[in-house]
């Protein structure tokens, strides 16, 4: 029961068994007995046993040339034919009261050329044996399936295979038809049953909807359905309906596509007002989920040259992400960036990425929250645009480091690994939290600007630290507070090398204003301009570090406010500006002083 080029083809393929074989093999009964134009085609039927027929040829049903049963055996139910003499089986069989049973049988349903006619003008009757005439006219009280193949040929040549179908159909007070039956899809058994309505009055052309409803159930995917069915070409349905799908990834790949394993894409579930026309499954005003996620909006699902489309405008109150991010901390913390590591751990694993090879999409999600594993954003609202393998996110507003931020991220993932961009702007931001956020360090207090624009390629976020590029800038125009006491540290460095930032963190330094240029090549960075102001003088800082490693090679300047550098040199040396270096990994570096030491004293001639 699956389209290989549709995501929902699932639930597609057993509503077309439902619908196609419960409205053609039934089709006289919607319109009554005044037969159709639509003759079958010539078959061979060899007699069997007295109440049997063996299927050699192809048999078209009338008034659907579209279904035909290949092969076969039609016979009378055991129960009635081992009740009943010849003639009153033939009697019962003529009533259309008979239960026949269909065995061994390949079905074929050609669903590329769809409903092309439902008006049945001239009475015929089809010159065969009263068992293949009944089966072919749907003049019988129940239709039994055993052991059967439906063959379902798609457009372009392609087919599906719903094998060791067996079902039952059967006319209910000659008001509805009722199909039970499971099959095997992909090696994956399917239990399915359905219900449809028949019009009040038998007419010769019916053009309206009819009551419809169906169910399926499989072991990755479960729907249902009920509502309006309109025999149209194609066909068209509207109603209530539920799609359960238990993993994304593994669905997709049973269903032919080469989705990879990764993190989430679980649990998916979308209830509410559908609709479906065998080309897009739509739900509007939808209860929406997904790995623990809840959602309202609309969502439809299509397909187009092979991949999924996915089109919706979503609703969150929290939108949690920790699955896609929950393994990037498990490294030894020795990059720059905390919890990552350069040799193992959480940078060697596939970093989460939308499917963009597989997917294309046009949503618009907003939520109130946004939460990775321990970490909690306030409200975001984003547009993702996916086509030809080419995401682009424009984030209208996050709001972190309790500030708005905006931003837009470029993946472009058609050639080779998947190159990525991103340009974001934080207006008055919490510089300590951005500053902690990346270095493990409440290294500065005050609100500020950020701006980054960075590019990178790889397919794990270990490529994307070797590879990564840009500029960042860091603005604060309001003061503020370094978070370590430079003063302490130059002088406790100017008596020996120390280790680590224990002898900083004890107290701040207060500043006037900071900016602080930076450059990022290949991994590392690179200190353009970082200047800020304090009371003892400005503290400038050189030098870079690398993130992937996480050893960094700075040297910090505290030099005289209002000293140009040629006043500095005609300054006696214990003027000079105070500095040090830090060196070494970046949790726990040594520092040490590199401030000139003063000559010793001259006598003075005598």
């Amino acid at each position: 029961m699956t389209f290989r080029r549709h995501l929902f083809r699932t639930a597609g393929i057993v509503f077309l068994v439902l619908t196609l074989i419960a409205v053609g093999i039934a089709l006289p009964v919607v319109v009554g007995e005044r037969g159709s134009d639509l003759t079958m085609k010539p078959a061979t039927l060899m007699a069997g046993p007295r109440d049997s027929y063996v299927i050699a040829e192809p048999l078209a049903l009338v008034g659907f040339p579209n279904i035909q049963i290949e092969r076969g055996t039609v016979s009378l139910s055991q129960a009635q034919a081992a009740s009943r003499s010849g003639t009153d089986a033939a009697a019962l069989i003529s009533s259309g009261g008979a239960d026949l049973v269909l065995e061994d049988a390949t079905l074929v349903i050609d669903a590329a050329k769809g409903i092309t006619s439902l008006a049945l003008t001239s009475p015929q009757t089809p010159p065969h044996g009263p068992l293949a005439t009944a089966l072919a006219t749907a003049r019988f009280h129940k239709l039994s399936l055993s052991s059967t193949i439906v063959i379902f040929r798609l457009p372009g040549g392609r087919q599906e295979v719903l094998s060791g179908v067996d079902a039952n159909l059967s006319l209910r007070a000659g008001k509805e038809l009722l199909l039970v039956g499971t099959g095997l899809a992909r090696g994956q058994k399917i239990a399915f049953d359905g219900r449809l309505g028949l019009p009040p009055q038998r007419v010769a052309d019916f053009s309206g909807q009819l009551p419809f409803s169906a169910r399926i159930k499989g072991a990755l995917v479960s729907a249902s359905f009920e509502g309006k069915l309109a025999l149209a070409n194609p066909i068209l349905m509207q109603g209530n309906g539920e799609l359960s799908i238990v993993d994304g990834r593994r669905m997709a790949r049973w269903l032919g596509f080469g989705w990879p394993d990764g993190p989430g894409l679980k649990d998916f579930r979308a209830k509410g007002p559908v609709e479906w026309n065998g080309q897009r499954l739509a739900f509007q005003r939808a209860q929406l989920s997904m790995d623990g996620n809840k959602a309202s909006g609309t969502l439809s699902i299509t397909s187009a040259s092979g991949r999924i489309g996915v089109d919706g405008t979503v609703a969150l109150q929290t939108l949690d992400i920790t699955d896609y991010v929950k393994d990037w901390g498990k490294g030894t913390g020795g990059g720059l960036l905390p919890g990552y590591d350069a040799f193992g751990g959480a940078v060697s694993a596939p970093f989460a990425l939308p499917l963009v090879k597989q997917i294309d999409a046009d949503l618009r999600i907003s939520a109130e929250r946004v939460r990775a594993s321990s970490v909690t954003f306030g409200r975001a609202a984003a547009t993702l645009s996916v086509r030809s393998a080419k995401l682009l996110a424009d984030i209208a507003e996050l709001e972190l480091f309790e500030a708005m931020g905006s931003g837009q991220l470029v993946v472009d993932a058609t050639d080779g690994k998947p190159r990525f961009s991103l340009k974001a702007k934080l207006p008055r931001g919490d510089l300590g939290k951005v500053v902690e956020a990346f270095s493990g360090l409440r290294g500065i207090q005050g609100q500020g600007d950020v701006s980054i624009d960075f590019a990178a390629s790889g397919e794990t976020l270990q490529d994307i630290l070797h590879t990564i590029s840009g500029k960042a800038g860091l603005a604060m125009n309001e003061g503020g507070r370094l978070g370590i006491d430079l003063k302490s540290l130059t002088k406790a460095a100017q008596n020996r090398p120390i280790t680590g930032w224990s002898h900083a963190l004890r107290a701040t330094t207060p500043i006037e204003n900071l900016i602080a240029r930076l450059t990022l090549s290949d991994g590392a960075v690179y200190a353009d301009a970082v200047n800020a102001m304090t009371p003892d003088g400005i503290v400038t800082a050189t030098g870079g570090g690398n993130l992937r490693t996480g050893l960094v090679d700075l040297k910090v300047k505290i030099g005289t406010p209002n000293a140009t550098e040629r006043e500095l040199k005609a300054l006696a040396l214990e003027a000079a500006p105070d500095q040090i270096s830090v060196k070494g990994p970046w949790s726990a570096p040594t520092i040490r002083s590199e401030t000139p030491k003063s000559p010793p004293p001259t006598t003075p001639e005598k």
